[in-house]
């Protein structure tokens, strides 16, 4: 290849923005080559593949298609090899089946979701189960156990609500073995150390009195399969929060609809938060 039409590639591979997001991809092409790797200087229509080796065989040029696992549903996405290096594959991607850029801003989203966390309702019913570990017993009594009530998570760190009268004493740096308790769902094992306890009321949270805590603790290193959980966890109570904004907007709409106005039916105001909160693409 000479220079001037490895500058007119460059060219053509960065007429739209690129944004560095790293997630698993698999790309396969027609000739019956598969190839695993992590995304990297990704835009609307093309982004980068790092692959473990040098993809062999592999000429600019070849078709296939690029497979995402994004918020559980499998997408799919027709492309062609952009360029090759040793470090990976150039993909450009074609614009017809699955709109990527709708697929892209729904997985940035729902990440910042992931990381930020869900505020956790009490109608949500989820309570934590505190087990303090040998190091830390001196400082709780009478029992070694409590249960408390869950209000904010996130894959990082999460809060809840306990009763100081139950006799535990929890202080910055105590380690504590946590269960997560949902309603028919298996409880989700993790470690954390405490990072701050003040009075709930002071948070605003509710209900609670003036005998409640609030103690926000960090989570320990994790093995995945906990990780993928608490994942699920906070997408599932998005998803909530969502459902509960469609009822409550269709209610709104219904309230001030008019003979001037268009009929709006509920799977369309769906369509149209989902759209917005990046829920589905």
């Amino acid at each position: 290849m000479d220079k001037e039409q490895e500058r007119s590639d460059t060219s053509s591979r960065r007429r739209h923005e690129r944004v560095y997001f790293k997630y698993q991809a698999v790309l396969e092409l027609a000739g019956g080559k598969t190839f695993w790797g992590i995304t990297q200087d990704v835009s609307l229509r093309g982004l980068f593949l790092n692959v473990t080796g040098v993809p062999a065989g592999v000429e600019v040029g070849d078709v296939g298609l690029l497979r995402l696992t994004v918020l559980n549903l499998k997408k799919e996405f027709p492309c062609r090899v952009a360029h090759v290096r040793n470090a990976g594959i150039g993909i450009e991607l074609f614009d017809k089946g699955e709109n990527f850029g709708a697929t892209l801003t729904a997985t940035l989203l729902q990440e910042t979701h992931v990381r930020l966390g869900a505020d956790v309702d009490a109608h949500d019913a989820i309570k934590v189960v505190l087990r303090a570990l040998p190091s830390s017993l001196k400082t709780i009594t009478p029992t070694t156990t409590l249960e408390a009530r869950l209000v904010k998570i996130s894959v990082s760190h999460m809060e809840f609500i306990f009763s100081a009268l139950a006799g535990w004493s929890l202080e910055p740096g105590m380690p504590l073995h946590l269960e997560i308790l949902k309603t028919r769902h298996a409880p989700i094992l993790v470690e954390a150390v405490v990072r701050s306890v003040v009075p709930a009321h002071d948070r605003e949270c509710s209900p609670s009195t003036l005998n409640d805590k609030i103690c926000a603790v960090v989570f320990s290193v994790m093995p995945d399969h906990t990780a993928s959980a608490i994942k699920e966890l906070v997408r599932t109570l998005h998803s909530r929060r969502l459902q509960l904004m469609m009822q409550q907007r269709s209610m709104s709409i219904g309230l001030q609809a008019g003979p001037d106005q268009p009929l709006r039916t509920r799977p369309a105001v769906r369509r149209d938060l989902e759209r917005f909160f990046g829920a589905r693409p």
